[in-house]
């Protein structure tokens, strides 16, 4: 997938992705012509059962274009930090403005964090997503956020996850867009559980933006625990299913 009749979208001199190209982005990434790989499974919204957000999806997209992916029961380190601070902001989050798959990681991961547990998501309900998406986001996206109930304390605790790219579009070193999950421990209403945020940012001429967003439900560990790094081999193909998850850098590393 290239940018506005077939080149390559790229911050210098050239056109960022339009509203109409989103949903021909879109296409391209959601239905693969390559071996594909099914995501999905009882999606829920980001407030549970509070929001009254149901759906059930199932997707089939590529795999990256770049090296092979570990088997299902690895999770092996990856190279993003992610932003935690982005949770506890009182001000719009800064776009992110790194061109390439990992920067696309640590701007999905950041919004996910913002959009869930910061005072400034919380304080300007309905608007939120079109901080992160501008004319980008998916309407019906748009919408979840906009129904939320968040409350204090609230939190999306990805550094203590994984991560993995489902599938990018354009070139693999500077993508026109990305297919991201993130598994993590999230806190929704005084209760934590681990879920899966997926979704996609598209490049702009001002940086990422959100063009999708959707949590599903995953498979709970069977003792609790707060961080990745702490799952045994089994729990970790139980809970981190499919190929490719990577664990967040930590900062102080």
């Amino acid at each position: 997938m290239t940018g506005a009749k077939g080149q390559p979208t790229e911050q210098s001199g050239r056109r960022g992705l339009s509203r109409r190209q989103r949903g021909v982005m879109l296409g391209v990434l959601l239905v693969g012509t390559v071996t594909g790989l099914v995501v999905g499974g009882a999606m829920r919204g980001f407030g549970d059962d509070r929001a009254g957000n149901a759906a059930s999806a199932r997707v089939t997209s590529p795999l990256p274009s770049s090296e092979p992916p570990p088997g299902s029961s690895q999770v092996i380190q990856g190279d993003v930090i992610a932003d935690a601070a982005a949770g506890a902001l009182t001000t719009d989050i800064a776009p992110g403005r790194t061109h390439t798959p990992d920067g696309a990681v640590s701007a999905f991961t950041a919004y996910a964090t913002w959009l869930v547990g910061s005072p400034a998501a919380a304080a300007h309900p309905g608007a939120e997503g079109s901080v992160v998406g501008r004319t980008l986001i998916n309407p019906a996206d748009a919408g979840l956020l906009a129904a939320m109930h968040r409350q204090s304390g609230d939190r999306f605790d990805a550094q203590h996850g994984a991560y993995r790219v489902i599938a990018h579009a354009g070139d693999a070193a500077a993508p026109d867009a990305v297919m991201i999950e993130v598994t993590a421990p999230l806190t929704l209403g005084g209760k934590t559980e681990w879920r899966t945020i997926g979704g996609v940012v598209g490049w702009t001429p001002d940086g990422w933006q959100l063009v999708s967003i959707e949590p599903r439900a995953t498979a709970q560990p069977t003792i609790t625990r707060g961080d990745v790094r702490a799952f045994p081999a089994d729990e970790r193909a139980h809970t981190f299913d499919g190929l490719g998850w990577r664990t967040y850098r930590l900062a102080s590393r």
